[in-house]
């Protein structure tokens, strides 16, 4: 711990730099990393109310352990969960530290890997009046030195408010939160809500990305949590899930969710993806999502023998597109054509036959690239 002299100095700097808080120099952020909520959900931070169960300082000590949140790995040195009152909206359950009683071990919570620096830190104390040490570091491996005061001490005097604190530190990829009240048995950090700001820009980060089958149709939906840099998306398409190809593009909003149509899905198995670009040019791709689509080509004539040259089609499972209908008689010769817009999978569609002999033709319909046939009757 400083003296009292460095310690007023740096409370007096420290309401200086909440003073700066509305200037743009100094929020010259790129986005925030993500938000830990510290609640008991499954698969995120365990839960414990008996205390911090990590052994005491007469039986050999506290030992750091790492646990899963919701923003990545979190080291905890002498800290547990405690099922009591949290603050609103944040989920049951906070993130609590417990000075031992020996008067040497100081319990503290270390935050997961950052990589663009950090601007601010977001705090939100369930107590009221708790005093924080804050540190930070570029070593990625340091759990117990190496580490530099942002804060020597704060005092954040209230309850379940996001209290920000200006870190400004374009290396800093972790940070250290640690109990700072020396000789005071039983002095508690509790945590309830923490989130970083970053330095640099941050790439875009997916949040989900979903697709279905509507109608022969399929919507692409997508969400990201941060874009803060991205300029644009584009959606990608691919029949075996290693070739993709733009399929269309959509200029970045920052509302964070978005979808997109596909008119013309292939018949069988589609992969989508995401790409998102950023000002940089840089790019950054969502997981990929299946969707499949079986639907037979099939075109149905009514009625069949065909009477008064009057030709009654149903045409299912085409892609979309311009077609002709072409009618052919047993010698191979075209005797009819008609062309056709495809302005969805379904149509259908009523002909006049010329004045041909009775007799059996072939009708196919084709765009060039695909070509189905049917055999009709005349009459």
């Amino acid at each position: 711990m400083k003296s009292i002299a460095t310690f007023r100095s740096l409370l007096a700097i420290l309401i200086c730099t909440f003073s700066l808080l509305s200037n743009s120099s100094v929020k010259a952020q790129g986005g925030i990393y993500w938000r830990e909520g510290f609640n008991n959900s499954t698969g995120k931070l365990n839960s414990s109310s008996t205390g911090p169960g990590m052994g005491t300082p007469a039986g050999g000590g506290a030992v750091a352990t790492y646990e899963l949140g919701d923003a990545g790995t979190w080291v905890l040195y002498g800290a547990y969960r405690t099922t009591g009152t949290p603050c609103a909206n944040y989920g049951a359950g906070h993130l609590r530290t417990l000075k031992y009683t020996d008067g040497v071990t100081i319990p503290w919570i270390v935050s997961p890997i950052v990589d663009k620096g950090i601007a601010e830190i977001h705090l939100s104390p369930v107590t009221a009046s708790k005093r924080y040490i804050i540190q930070w570091t570029a070593d990625t491996s340091a759990l117990t030195t190496n580490w530099t005061y942002a804060l020597d001490s704060i005092t954040i005097a209230a309850s379940c408010v996001d209290t920000a604190i200006v870190i400004n530190q374009a290396t800093a990829k972790r940070v250290r939160f640690k109990d700072v009240t020396n000789g005071i048995v039983g002095y508690q950090l509790d945590i309830d809500s923490v989130y970083f700001k970053s330095v640099l820009p941050l790439p875009v980060r997916f949040a989900t990305i979903n697709a279905n089958l509507v109608s022969n149709i399929v919507k692409v939906n997508w969400s990201s949590e941060v874009e803060v840099n991205t300029v644009s998306y584009s959606i990608e398409r691919s029949i075996d899930g290693i070739n993709f190809s733009p399929i269309g593009k959509i200029f970045a909003a920052n509302d964070g969710n978005y979808s997109w149509i596909d008119q013309t899905p292939a018949n069988g198995v589609n992969y989508y993806r995401i790409k998102s670009t950023d000002k940089d040019g840089s790019v950054n791709y969502s997981s990929v999502v299946k969707v499949i689509r079986q639907f037979k080509f099939g075109i149905t004539v009514f009625p069949n023998p065909v009477t008064n040259q009057k030709l009654n089609l149903q045409l299912d499972g085409f892609e979309l597109g311009q077609y002709a209908i072409n009618i052919y008689n047993i010698n191979g010769q075209l005797v009819s054509t008609t062309p056709v817009n495809m302005q969805n999978s379904s149509l259908s569609q009523t002909m006049t036959l010329p004045n041909i002999k009775p007799g059996i033709y072939q009708l196919e319909m084709t765009n060039g690239a695909t070509r189905v046939t049917k055999t009709i009757s005349v009459q």
